[in-house]
């Protein structure tokens, strides 16, 4: 039989708590398990008789603190009823946090229970009891996740699935973010089961791109059945009107990094998939690469690929760089090698430059068969041809042209001196010039006129340039006088330009009786101050003719002279 101390009643009260019915002070209060516990914990052993005073003093301090522990029991047990009458009324467990039931603050103490829950520290017993109530199955809102489901069940039924994008929003509520919210939960083991359950229910697909990556393997699966064989296939391989090709190199590539999911490389394998198809998984890329530049060269009739140029979108000048370092090195195969030079890749600066020439050479020959002449005009469609043809001249003349190049130029009937015989032949555009003179009664060509077909206007330039030069011949000089030519071309456009603005500068000095125009002076559209002064700094500079000059000092003029500095 357990008996007490005659003096201590507090012990007496805490063997009554122990020893007493489930029910205690209005708590709830667990049998079997609370007793034993502090029975193991308190240490409290009762006997007939003392056997000192210091023991007497230890076993008080001992009940009072599982008295304590003992409070503290019944409260979490009383706090917890509350939250399960709570759940009854509202059928959910997500008290907000400043809500009170029978003046406890349960919010507090439910966020409370969920911290310790986070962090692993809640008892295991009591973790049980909550979860069994539904505490700990979704920390975020259940109406407003329901919600959200049932938006994404009528999208479902709308559009036939549920890739919703992320911008897409069902009825003001933003489906397509929280669609990746659920993603990204699952991922981290923050989704239940349950939820999962129900997204898959209504063929949510976790993966975005589970839709094409099936559609490309079922492609792949009918080149199998086909060919007998999927594994080894270009990258630019199409079936179905799907870059097949493309799309098994990328998951070759995600297999190597690690990314691709071991789902659908086990299936990948069964289908006889090799991810180093022979032995070297640049070997169907290297191929696909020098189609390309096959291709290139087709097109621009030379293999001098820029190192920024790309070729549907890929970086063909890089790798044929890298195939030119190769060879540099002695690390590119013989058959590569070959493969390459069928195709012209030039390999060193100087064989660059040679197939540079060639190519050109190739395009002024075509030239001479269709236009009758290598003149190639450095405007429009055959500019660069002009340039290199006018290259080719210079080095000439500076005798850096090979033989063998001059050799060449010449049997297609290169003509070395450009100022002769820009176009045509001399005497048909003196005769076209002579036409033009008998029609209008002048030589004053505009530069761009075109005769017949032929650029007179040019033709008339040029001639008057290699008079200026001293290069145009005594004959071709007369024979253009005889005509009524003018060499400094007063005649011309520029003549006509200046005699309006003269005419301007007339009107003026006959109005206002002086020609002192002040230099922002605009008569009708004609700028005349600008003008007077261009005049002014070309008779102190001696680069107005006399006649000019003559006029102008008819009308009054005053000539300003530069002023001297004066040393000080």
């Amino acid at each position: 039989m357990i008996t007490t101390y005659a003096y201590s009643s507090r012990l007496k009260v805490l063997l009554f708590i122990l020893l007493s019915s489930s029910s205690c002070y209005g708590y709830y209060l667990p049998n079997t398990n609370c007793l034993i516990n502090i029975r193991k914990t308190s240490r409290v052993y009762l006997s007939d008789k003392a056997s000192d005073s210091n023991d007497d003093e230890r076993y008080k301090k001992e009940a009072e603190k599982s008295k304590t522990r003992l409070d503290r029991v019944m409260r979490w047990e009383h706090m917890f009823g509350l939250l399960v009458r709570f759940k009854e009324r509202e059928g959910n467990c997500t008290v907000p946090y400043n809500h009170k039931e029978e003046e406890e603050n349960l919010g507090a103490w439910l966020y409370v229970q969920r911290e310790l829950y986070k962090k692993h520290t809640l008892v295991a017993a009591r973790q049980q009891k909550l979860d069994k109530i539904g505490v700990f199955e979704p920390l975020e809102n259940t109406n407003k996740w329901d919600q959200m489901y049932n938006l994404l069940k009528k999208f479902q039924e709308r559009e036939g699935h549920c890739n919703v994008p992320r911008p897409h929003q069902e009825e003001g509520k933003k489906l397509g973010n929280w669609i990746n919210t659920q993603r990204y939960n699952r991922k981290r083991d923050k989704l239940s089961k349950k939820r999962q359950s129900d997204l898959e229910k209504i063929g949510f697909l976790w993966e975005k791109n589970t839709e094409n990556w099936e559609r490309m393997y079922k492609l792949l699966s009918n080149v199998k059945e086909r060919d007998g064989k999927c594994d080894v296939i270009a990258l630019d391989y199409t079936e179905a009107g799907e870059n097949l090709g493309a799309w098994l190199g990328t998951q070759r590539s995600l297999q190597k990094k690690g990314e691709l999911d071991k789902d659908r490389a086990r299936r990948l394998e069964k289908l006889g998939i090799r991810w180093m198809p022979y032995n070297n998984s640049l070997t169907v890329r290297w191929e696909y690469m020098c189609n390309l530049l096959a291709k290139f060269s087709e097109r621009e009739g030379h293999c001098d690929v820029r190192q920024n140029h790309k070729e549907e979108g890929i970086a063909l000048g890089r790798w044929l760089t890298a195939q030119r370092a190769r060879k540099l090195k002695g690390t590119l195969g013989e058959s590569r090698t070959a493969k390459l030079n069928e195709i012209g890749v030039a390999w060193t600066s100087e064989d660059k430059e040679n197939a540079k020439w060639e190519n050109m050479y190739e395009k002024l020959v075509e030239y001479q068969r269709r236009e009758g002449h290598c003149n190639a005009l450095q405007t429009g469609d055959s500019r660069m041809l002009g340039i290199w043809v006018r290259k080719q001249r210079q080095l000439r003349k500076k005798k850096s042209l090979s033989k063998e190049c001059e050799r060449k130029l010449d049997e297609i009937g290169m003509e070395w001196d450009p100022y002769f015989k820009r176009y045509v032949q001399w005497d048909t555009m003196y005769s076209r010039l002579a036409q033009f003179q008998e029609r209008e009664g002048h030589c004053n060509v505009h530069r761009s006129h075109i005769e017949e077909g032929e650029r007179l206007g040019q033709w008339l330039s040029v001639q008057r340039y290699l008079k200026n030069a001293g290069e145009l011949r005594e004959i071709r000089q007369q024979k253009l006088e005889e005509i009524g030519v003018k060499w400094d071309d007063l005649g011309g456009k520029r003549q006509q330009q200046w005699e309006v603005m003269y005419q301007s500068l007339l009107k003026f000095q006959e109005r206002e009786g002086h020609c002192n125009v002040s230099y922002s002076h605009v008569e009708g559209d004609m700028k005349i101050g600008s003008w007077l002064c261009r005049q002014v700094y070309a008779k102190n500079d001696g680069k107005l003719s006399e006649l000019r000059e003559r006029k102008l000092d008819k009308i009054g003029v005053v000539w300003r002279t530069k002023r001297k500095k004066v040393k000080t």
